[in-house]
């Protein structure tokens, strides 16, 4: 019985071999009880249980669980994406992608084949290959009858490999080692292999932008992965550069130890870099003004910018801007500004884009009169300590809750005293600055760009606890407030005389 297994795999393998059909890319995701540590870690780290429980609750109706049942515990789903290079090429923009696509699935199978076979009565087994009816990425509700995928079981059952032919799926289960690889905390996995971005590459051809041509031209692979964790939400992963192009000259110049040593404490956002030229930033901001002046709206006089040789500044001053806003004689002309706003891509500062820098260059955004408790560099190494030492080339950070602080601060600056005593109490809830925040930093090893950022768990925390509790606050003021049990005219309430539904007097007729 192996022999004969072997044999016919052997046979389709060749035939989809002998086929244009070449693995792209592959996308990695953990199993249930991964999934339900992530979301339930995510809702501990908001401060609000109930969103990791809700979250979890509905790991049970995640896509392929009607398909192929439960997932094994330990395993993870795994799916490959396979491309037709002569087929890709001949597709126009408007042509259906999956005519020159595939994808196959592995799924770690916890139901034996027997039982999987009676989740699909009428199922058909031929040539080592299962033909059943159904969606793997859909409720069994929708499923129609012209749903056909092809499923083949791994020698020792633990994997079934799914696809729309067989070929494919006989083929697919060669990446069970890849898909049995540790997840190591990711919930997911996004990989695009040389062969992928040699698709791009040809599909950017079509376009009559350079730089996206120049941008897929510089890419040999990459990869990325997303995770929840005790510091926070995590984003990172690799890109491998082609030799001889911009990219592959990135971590040539490093930034200094600390990358935000030239702020001066003020920065809500600062981007550090010694990557790509930034000295036409203070162009683009000319440009930018100019543009929007155009519409209506002066921002210079809210904006003040300049420029020395390491350091480009930007100082915003919001309660200018709320002041100005409160002022109803200010309002402008939408119509004017939408039409402004389409000149953006007009905007050139007359540098390469891809010119690298020789040193490394600061780029930050403060506000006037306001200064965040924390700087750009406590920020950045309470957020991202493991970078620490590494030859960064890049590295950036800010805080959304400092951002609302400064501007709520603005907005109530400009406020009467009645409006900012009605207010004081929303605003009382409203996230507060913390430590943390967002950052992300890259640099070179190993032949590659790696990247990670992330938003902090304090970050998250202060954020969704302030957002929803000013949410709260206000269904509650207006009366209206289902999941509190407060109602527009509880019972022991007196309804509004004006309302339609309020009770009538006895004494009327």
């Amino acid at each position: 019985m192996k022999r004969a297994f072997l044999a016919i795999a052997a046979s389709l393998a060749i035939s989809a071999n002998a086929s244009t059909w070449t693995k792209v890319a592959d996308i990695q995701v953990v199993d249930m009880a991964g999934l339900t540590q992530s979301v339930m870690k995510l809702g501990e780290m908001s401060g609000n249980m109930m969103i990791g429980a809700m979250l979890a609750a509905k790991m049970s109706e995640m896509p392929g669980n009607d398909f192929f049942g439960a997932m094994r515990q330990g395993g993870s789903l795994y799916l490959s994406f396979y491309s037709d290079s002569e087929k890709l090429a001949q597709l126009d923009k408007d042509d259906d992608l999956s005519d020159a696509m595939q994808l196959a699935v592995l799924y770690p199978m916890a139901l034996p084949k027997d039982e999987f076979l009676k989740l699909h009565p009428g199922a058909i087994e031929t040539n080592g290959a299962v033909r059943v009816f159904g969606d793997i990425f859909a409720s069994k509700e929708t499923w129609d009858e012209d749903d056909i995928i092809y499923v083949v079981f791994s020698e020792d059952g633990k994997w079934a490999s799914a696809s729309d032919t067989p070929e494919q799926a006989i083929v697919a289960l060669s990446d069970v080692p890849l898909a049995a690889r540790p997840m190591e905390g990711d919930v997911i996995r996004i990989e695009i292999l040389p062969r992928g971005m040699s698709e791009l590459r040809k599909a950017a051809e079509k376009d009559d932008d350079e730089d996206v041509k120049k941008i897929f031209g510089a890419v040999d692979s990459c990869r990325f992965a997303f995770r929840v964790c005790d510091a926070g939400i995590d984003v990172h992963g690799a890109v491998r550069p082609v030799d001889g192009t911009f990219l592959a000259n990135a971590g040539d110049v490093t930034l200094a130890e600390d990358p935000f040593v030239a702020d001066d404490g003020n920065a809500f956002i600062a981007v550090a870099t010694a990557f790509t030229d930034q000295t036409g930033s203070p162009q683009i901001f000319d440009n930018v003004c100019d543009i929007f002046k155009e519409g209506g709206l002066d921002l210079r006089s809210f904006i003040a910018y300049g420029a020395t040789d390491d350091v480009f500044r930007v100082a915003f001053d919001f309660k200018e801007l709320a002041k100005y806003c409160a002022n109803p004689s200010n309002r402008v002309d939408e119509t004017a500004i939408s039409a402004a706003l389409e000149k953006f891509d007009e905007i050139d500062d007359g540098i390469d884009k891809f010119k690298m820098c020789d040193r490394p260059y600061l780029v930050a955004l403060s506000a006037v009169g306001q200064k965040p408790k924390f700087s750009a560099s406590q920020r950045f190494a309470k957020v991202l300590p493991e970078v620490k030492g590494k030859p960064l080339f890049c590295a950036a950070t800010y805080s959304i809750s400092a951002m609302v602080q400064l501007v709520v601060e603005a907005v109530m600056a400009n406020m009467d005293d009645v409006a900012r005593a009605e207010a004081a109490p929303l605003v009382a809830m409203l996230p507060k600055e913390c430590e943390g925040g967002i950052a992300a930093a890259y640099w070179r090893e190993n032949g590659e760009i790696n990247l990670l950022g992330r938003l902090s768990a304090d970050e998250v925390r202060n954020l969704v606890t302030g957002i929803s509790t000013a949410v709260m606050f206000s269904m509650m003021k207006e009366g209206s407030c289902p999941e509190c049990g407060v109602s527009d005219c509880d019972e022991d309430d007196f309804c509004d005389e004006d309302d339609e539904e309020a009770v009538p007097d006895e004494d009327e007729d």
